[in-house]
């Protein structure tokens, strides 16, 4: 992705939480993602809705990421 971007890009990823039942649904953390996309920026994390996302996904916390190429 990094590769692909210019300076300036900004990726919106959404993301499920880290859970307890990870057999299930793996999930990533916050820490994860931004070992994932070095040379990225973190600008803004929020949650994100899970009404239609049935169990387990709805107990994972899910957010939306948006970062920025520096």
């Amino acid at each position: 992705m990094t590769a692909l971007a210019r300076d300036g890009a900004t990726l919106l990823m959404f993301a499920l939480g880290a859970t307890r039942v990870r057999r299930l649904v793996e999930g990533v953390s916050q820490p994860e993602i931004l070992a994932a996309f070095p040379g990225w920026q973190l600008l803004d994390v929020r949650p994100a809705e899970t009404a239609g996302l049935g169990w387990p996904m709805n107990r994972t916390s899910p957010r939306w990421y948006r970062l920025g190429l520096r």
